[in-house]
């Protein structure tokens, strides 16, 4: 759950970012004071969601299944 939320504050923060980026016409900082920490949080949430991914694959206790190697890097 917490995963979660973090994945959802990051998709949040992207585009609010983006948002106030494009309607200022400067760099995107989000919520964040500095824009280097927007970019920090984003590398966070970016391996966060990755993470979830990988979790719900459907098959073994290690969540890859059972096909062939071709068929899960797809």
């Amino acid at each position: 759950m917490l995963a979660w939320t973090l994945l959802l504050s990051g998709t949040f923060q992207a585009v609010f970012g983006t948002l106030g980026a494009i309607s200022e016409g400067t760099s995107a900082s989000g919520t964040f004071i500095n824009r280097n920490h927007l970019a920090g949080y984003l590398e966070m949430t970016l391996a966060v969601g990755i993470g979830l991914l990988i979790a719900d694959f459907p098959g073994s206790e290690y969540g890859f299944t059972k096909h062939p190697r071709s068929q899960r890097l797809l």
